[in-house]
């Protein structure tokens, strides 16, 4: 295939997959198409690829994404052929499939979308999602390339997500729980939480962070429930801060003691690698000479987009924060930085609380970029600067509709000892990522 069919075939793939997204949800119509029967009906038309992988299956309400690509990191420097299904992408569809740490080629992706594509099955039920379709394109091609390991992260909830179609992972995990997507997922944490532990599997281990006492509970039994051991964060993991900064991680496996380091100013990006770390040794995937190896390259992990410091002079910070909880974990890092007043560029998508996301950091700012990083999913720039401006009435503000032109006027402003920071969303991160990168 030339290089202008490649290019087709790519722009064919992601009309396809686009022309499934939902831009109207209602509560009612994603209820209807939260299910496995599509997907299920998707894998079997192609073969049941799943049954050839080993996978480590990771759920939570933040966290997952990152701790994913750590267990990516740890997995491929432990000698591993690693294959990885995250999601959303930052800037391109291709970044959702990687193998051996890349993402993976737009051909390669295209290849994988028609050929699910032209697979689909005639059904009275449900028609796949475009989350179905990219899950069942990414198992196919994890399962066309070997990979020894398959690391996928849900997309949402756990009992009902796509990702669950594969029926006997290596290991599950659960990062977070916290209140979100009440109308899909429930309304208290303990029916968040039975959603999640829909991933737990008879007999498979299951890594689980700091959940809380109710959602914990919860968890638990159904692993009880299911015999699936459990390898818990807060009772069996130490991260103590290192005198040169970072942190020195040691947690305690059935294989005895694993002790790393992790160079990142976050203490949240040191729990993950604990739990990245966790997943590997659980998962059986490799020996404990390997795993100490590849532990030992997360001392330098960096995750795009999250808690990602792009550089100094001046300070560059980008970070899909979305959450309350994600927030805060990016203020915690903003002071561990020492961070000097902030050029703050914002957007935040639609159904998310700007005034809750955005009060926390607007003490922070010395100026305030409002933008619109995804015109049909994100709050308009107009409407989100009356929330700045409610919370924060006398902070300089800037409105630019267009999120690259709003990142480079901030970095225009943002003096070399000052710093800049581009958070709210995941599409902020993808747009800063392409505009910030190329000046680290």
């Amino acid at each position: 295939m030339n290089a202008r069919t490649a290019t087709r075939a790519y722009a064919e793939a992601v009309a396809y997959v686009t022309g499934l997204v939902r831009t109207d949800r209602t509560s009612a119509v994603e209820r209807e198409r939260l299910g496995l029967d599509p997907i299920r009906g998707l894998l079997a038309a192609l073969g049941n690829p799943e049954r050839a992988l080993a996978c480590v299956h990771l759920a939570g309400s933040k966290g997952k994404g990152s701790t994913a690509l750590l267990c990516e990191q740890l997995l491929g420097a432990a000698g591993l052929s690693v294959g990885t299904y995250t999601s959303p992408h930052l800037v391109e569809w291709t970044e959702r499939i990687r193998i051996a740490g890349r993402a993976v080629a737009k051909q390669v992706f295209a290849d994988a979308v028609l050929a699910v594509r032209d697979a689909e099955p005639a059904s009275a039920g449900p028609a796949p999602s475009f989350f179905d379709v990219l899950t069942a394109a990414a198992l196919l091609e994890l399962a066309r390339a070997g990979v020894d390991v398959a690391v996928l992260e849900t997309g949402l909830g756990g009992r009902l997500d796509a990702t669950n179609a594969i029926a006997s992972p290596r290991a599950t995990c659960i990062t977070t729980i916290e209140l979100e997507h009440a109308d899909r997922l429930g309304d208290t944490l303990g029916a968040i939480a039975r959603e999640k532990a829909g991933i737990v599997k008879p007999g498979v281990p299951l890594v689980i962070g700091r959940l809380g006492d109710e959602p914990r509970a919860v968890v638990e039994a159904r692993a009880h429930e299911l015999a699936a051991p459990v390898w818990s964060l807060a009772d069996r993991s130490a991260i103590r801060p290192r005198a040169a900064g970072g942190w020195r991680v040691s947690l305690a496996l059935e294989t005895g003691e694993l002790d790393f380091d992790v160079a990142h100013p976050s203490a949240v990006m040191a729990e993950d690698a604990a739990l990245a770390a966790a997943c590997a040794a659980v998962s059986g995937c490799t020996d404990a000479a390997s795993l100490s190896r590849g532990a030992a390259a997360l001392e330098r992990c960096r995750v795009p987009g999250r808690l990602d410091i792009l550089g100094r002079a001046p300070l560059r910070v980008v970070d899909g924060a979305h959450t309350v909880a994600s927030v805060r974990s990016l203020l915690e890092l903003l002071d561990a930085l020492d961070a000097p007043p902030l050029d703050l560029v914002v957007s935040v998508t639609r159904g998310k609380d700007p005034r809750a996301l955005l009060a926390p950091l607007l003490p922070r700012a010395a100026r305030v970029h409002v933008t619109t990083a995804e015109p049909t999913r994100s709050i308009g720039a107009p409407e989100l600067a009356a929330a700045v401006r409610e919370i924060s009435p006398t902070t300089p503000m800037r409105v630019v509709a267009d999120p690259r032109q709003s990142l480079l006027a901030a970095l225009a402003e943002t003096p070399a000892d000052g710093a800049l920071c581009a958070t709210g969303s995941l599409y902020l991160a993808g747009t800063a990522l392409r505009v910030l990168e190329r000046r680290r």
